[in-house]
Order: C-alpha cells, then structure tokens, then sequence
C-alpha cells in the first residue's frame, strides 16, 4: 500500500544553497478537514509543511539504553 504527499511547502528555506544544513528541532501535526498538516521545523525558523490524507508512523529503538 502506497500513501502519499499531497502538498509541499516550504519557508524560510534558501533552496539554491546546496551547503545549507537544517537542524530538525520539532514535529508538529494538526488535523485541517480530512486532510492532515505534519510542520517540520528546523532552526533559523525554517519550515516543511506535508499535506497528506493520513499518518502512519513506526517507531524503534535505535540504541539499546544501558542501566
């Protein structure tokens, strides 16, 4: 099964600068009528905004934590 991206936007991304580096500093999500907004935010006020249908997400401990 295949889901996918609506829309795109961006802001305050210079997209000519290929030696630019963005450092994700947050995930936030809202629901917009039958559509969801997922704002990926990186520093310098950077943003990503996906527009999609639906969320699915997987997460898995990348480390194992040592006591």
């Amino acid at each position: 099964r295949f889901d996918f991206v609506d829309n795109v936007e961006s802001k305050n991304i210079d997209q000519k600068n290929n030696d630019l580096i963005l450092e994700l500093l947050a995930i936030d999500f809202m629901k917009n009528n039958n559509k969801y907004e997922i704002n990926l935010i990186f520093n310098n006020n950077a943003q990503i905004i996906l527009t999609t249908e639906t969320i699915e997400v997987r997460l898995e401990d990348q480390n194992e934590i040592e006591d």
